[in-house]
């Protein structure tokens, strides 16, 4: 199995861009973004309850008006008694002074159930009258309310219903009198088989909507309430979450242009943040940590070992090894895998990297990255993101969960405006699942088995650290028994002769389908073959990586497969 990662000695020193503090100009700062996003969820849930809860109470108050209009006609009924309305029914007649009584009495039921009209309602000859019926006290005082058996020629269809089928109603309608909501409550004579009278009542719906609509304002009031309680109390959470990273960024930046030292004073606030912050800060200054004393420890060896071999030595070629240094060592040895990684930067400090990482005891995670630009700036951008990626990659199970997470980091800070391509992928070494996602990268290629080639073609999102807030997506690929998977940056495709022609997609998918090499190690190294070849004389123009994996199912994934 091959299993190798090479990486050219060499030492550098430089200083990092420098850097100011604060966010880019017109960036909105995280705690902002926050404070946005509760606001406009506060903003439709306060919409969404207001709507709620109107629906509700308007229920709620119209089956309170809906028995109030019930005990108003049951009320009526009461008072006079069927021995009335059977005089009225069969024609008694009443005296001027007796009708208007009886109006006074009805009505004096009516204002006290805060009801507009209560009357007793008959059908003679398929008209419909009002035996008797309540007035406003003007139309008493003035003489102009309604005498008895006056004609109702405006009765709604609930008022005809319930004199057919004798069920009580509830209903709204409109007439000369006004918009009312109306009950009818059916009443039969001792011994009938049919329904002899109704009493309907009526309330304005003038005074049920006056009501709901106070309703309205009063939940309203007390949502927008809420949501100034609710974005108050986040501007405390935000302040709490974004204060230790904006810290955290100054440290480190402060670190980075002291060329990675670690005073006293420093190292006990970043192991402050790290104690006290939440637990993604917190992953990130123990990060740093462990990478600033993982590079004072190498520089120290470098030093040692410049000293035996030779008594100068560029500072370029220092910065180099610092640079390679961060980068995987040795690769992961899980069953059925077969990995070969390799990166060629094209001056002593690059801006490629990769990542071969056991997750555990059946997952690899596989990188292949790139970054804007070339030399010390896209090293020291490298070494960021490297640093991100080890503190990250153990919190995450879905790539673009993870590539997510790198990219708000990354644009946080960027003052340079950098940003990085990458291909993330989980495999799993048990099922043969590739789950990936390509963040503007070149896809990787598949060569089955049988020798055909797959492209993994699909982007996922822009590159990361161009802006924050971006969605990703990710895909997944099975790899089979005997499949070779090839990850690669753009130094391999746009490698350039002496005529400046590229080596081109062409010629690499033809390089794989005529290589007779069987593992990873050896496919890889006939790829970069061919581009030097290519290239001929002319220098090296970009960066090349080369991350392959070929996939040999495990015993008893296959013979699990085979069961299935």
């Amino acid at each position: 199995m091959s299993n190798s990662s090479p990486i050219s000695p060499a030492t550098m020193t430089a200083s990092p861009p420098h850097r100011t503090n604060g966010t880019h100009s017109g960036q909105p700062t995280l705690r902002s973004q926050i404070l946005a996003l509760v606001a406009g969820l506060n903003i439709a849930s306060t919409i969404v309850a207001c709507a709620i809860a109107f629906h509700f109470q308007k229920k709620a108050f119209l089956h309170g008006v809906d028995r109030v209009l019930m005990a108003g006609a049951v009320g009526a009924e009461h008072i006079y008694g069927e021995d009335f309305v059977e005089k009225l029914v069969r024609g008694a007649t009443f005296t001027p002074q007796e009708e208007l009584a009886h109006i006074a009495r009805i009505s004096d039921l009516a204002t006290r159930v805060d009801l507009k009209y209560v009357g007793a309602l008959v059908q003679r000859d398929g008209k419909f009258y009002y035996a008797i019926s309540s007035s406003p006290p003007h139309e008493l005082e003035e003489g102009t309310y309604d005498r008895f058996w006056t004609e109702y020629d405006e009765a709604p269809q609930a008022l005809v219903d319930t004199f057919r089928d004798g069920r009580m109603r509830f209903v709204q309608h409109e007439d000369r009198y006004g918009k009312f909501r109306s009950g009818y409550v059916p009443f039969r004579f001792p011994g009938s088989n049919k329904v002899d009278y109704v009493y309907g009542a009526d309330v304005g719906l003038d005074y049920i909507y006056g009501h709901l609509f106070r309703t309205l304002l009063k939940t309203a009031g007390a949502g927008i309430v809420i949501s100034l309680v609710s974005l108050w109390l986040t501007w405390i959470l935000a302040r709490h979450i974004s204060g230790p990273m904006a810290k955290l960024a100054g440290l480190i930046r402060s670190v980075v242009e002291n060329d990675f030292r670690l005073d006293m004073i420093r190292r006990t606030t970043l192991e402050t943040i790290a104690e006290k912050s939440h637990e993604e800060v917190a992953c990130v200054a123990n990060a740093f940590c462990r990478m600033e004393g993982r590079l004072e420890n190498y520089l120290v060896e470098l030093q040692q070992t410049t000293a035996e071999r030779e008594r100068i030595r560029s500072e370029l070629s220092i910065a180099h090894d610092i640079q390679m240094g961060l980068l995987p060592r040795r690769l992961p040895q899980l069953p059925g895998c077969d990995v070969f990684a390799r990166v060629i930067p094209a001056k002593e400090v690059g801006g490629d990297l990769f990542e071969v990482a056991a997750l555990d005891d059946r997952r690899l995670l596989l990188v292949v990255a790139d970054v804007s630009g070339k030399g010390i700036s896209a090293g020291m951008f490298m070494a960021v993101t490297k640093t991100l990626l080890d503190a990250a990659r153990g919190n995450y199970d879905e790539p673009h969960d993870l590539v997510r997470f790198l990219n708000e980091h990354l644009s946080a800070e960027n003052e340079a405006c950098m940003f990085v391509t990458m291909f993330l992928a989980i495999f799993d070494t048990v099922t043969g699942t590739l789950h990936y996602t390509n963040a503007g990268h070149n896809p990787p290629y598949i060569r089955r088995e049988n020798g055909v080639l797959e492209t993994l073609e699909g982007r996922h999102g822009m590159a990361l650290g161009i802006a924050a807030g971006q969605m990703y997506q990710s895909n997944s690929a099975m790899l089979g028994s005997g499949d070779l998977l090839l990850l690669y940056s753009d130094g391999v495709t746009e490698a350039q002769d002496v005529n400046e022609s590229l080596f081109s997609e062409e010629r690499l998918e033809a390089c794989l389908r005529r290589s007779e090499h069987e593992d990873a190690g050896e496919t890889a190294t006939a790829v970069i073959d061919q581009v030097r070849q290519f290239q001929g004389a002319a220098a090296q123009f970009d960066d090349i990586t080369l991350v392959t994996l070929r996939y040999t199912a495990p015993v008893q994934a296959a013979l699990e497969t085979t069961v299935a």
